[in-house]
């Protein structure tokens, strides 16, 4: 029943199939339990969506995470990338300083997440999630010199495992690929 509280489309398009139904209904039929039916999937329409807006799932509590990190990635904020890896994932942990080290970002923007998916039965809990990145920048030797300037852009397929820990989605893994 997640959807419900994943997107409101489906609210919305629900309630309005239903609604036009009992209103081609009461055309036919001038019943007045169809304005009733009508006023009352208007009514827990509006509630759903309100509730929908409420609520803040998983997924989507990863893709807020995953947002703030392609921010601090444009930021160049190493230390704040490095704080959002879980504890046991120290060699993923040490690649990304290494990388970060590397590399000086000027612009970092999430083209698509194409999914995220969540595994509450796991212990501790796990997500995975798929995201389409461009970004420019130099690496960090050319920008510390203006001769051969290695600059450039480039657009990475990127999956990003998270694990739970103390009730925050970690970073467990990554990988990127060309795609």
């Amino acid at each position: 029943m997640t959807w419900v509280v994943e997107e409101p489309l489906y609210i919305v398009i629900l309630g309005v199939l239903t609604m036009a139904v009992l209103g081609f209904g009461w055309m036919q039929t001038r019943f007045r339990g169809l304005l009733y039916g009508i006023c009352g999937t208007a009514v827990l329409m509006t509630v759903l969506l309100l509730v929908e807006g409420w609520v803040r799932t998983e997924a989507e509590r990863i893709e807020a995470l995953l947002y703030d990190l392609a921010r601090y990635v444009e930021q160049n904020d190493a230390d704040t990338i490095l704080a959002h890896f879980h504890s046991e994932a120290v060699p993923s942990r040490e690649r990304a300083a290494s990388e970060m080290a590397t590399y000086q970002f000027e612009t970092v923007t999430i083209r698509r997440i194409t999914a995220i998916e969540v595994d509450r039965g796991a212990s501790p809990p796990r997500a995975l999630a798929f995201v389409r990145v461009f970004a420019e920048g130099s690496t960090r030797a050319a920008a510390a010199s203006s001769v051969g300037v290695r600059r450039g852009s480039v657009t990475l397929d990127v999956e990003v495992t998270f694990r739970k820990e103390s009730d925050r989605w970690r970073i467990f893994d990554y990988r990127r690929d060309d795609p």
